[in-house]
């Protein structure tokens, strides 16, 4: 059983010296999306992990104030999203149905958010309703991306859209 470790040992440890843990750590207690984006990317091997790094760093402040600016249009479009009386109809007679109605209109409210706000216009593109692909995406780099999505859903939508999102959860 502690064979099965040894390769994990030198990166564990190296990441504890250097700090990446340490960042990782409290980006995440901040709820810093984009620095703990780029410290995975450091416990990615290989020339395609270390590229993205780069990549994904180049980015970082944009991404990280855009990310807070989401979560904040998220917030306002959660708090007021209803039901449609047609979705609402249908959701009394198949009850399954009531959180996927509830996140097709959070999605709808935000997407209309992000359009409306002038300071996110040319940083993002919105993917138009029922068109394949994430909500958002980084204007200067398409390979960044974010999604409206509950907990339950985000490694489907990771494997659906590729690496570099950032989940904006409504659950």
């Amino acid at each position: 059983m502690a064979v099965s470790f040894i390769p994990i040992v030198g990166p564990i440890i190296s990441c504890i010296i250097d700090g990446t843990f340490v960042d990782m750590f409290n980006a995440l207690m901040k709820g810093d999306w984009a620095t703990v984006g780029m410290c995975a990317m450091g416990f990615v091997p290989g020339l395609k992990g270390a590229t993205k790094a780069f990549k994904f760093a180049g980015h970082a402040d944009d991404v990280s104030k855009i990310t807070k600016r989401l979560e904040k249009h998220l917030n306002k479009a959660m708090k007021g999203a209803k039901l449609t009386a047609k979705q609402e109809k249908a959701a009394l007679k198949n009850p399954n149905l009531r959180k996927a109605f509830m996140g097709e209109r959070i999605d709808t409210a935000f997407k209309e958010r992000v359009r409306n706000d002038p300071s996110l216009k040319g940083l993002v593109d919105v993917t138009k309703r029922f068109e394949p692909g994430a909500d958002i995406y980084l204007s200067a780099d398409r390979s960044i991306w974010w999604d409206v999505t509950t907990s339950s859903q985000w490694s489907a939508h990771k494997k659906a859209y590729g690496g570099g999102g950032i989940p904006l959860f409504w659950d």
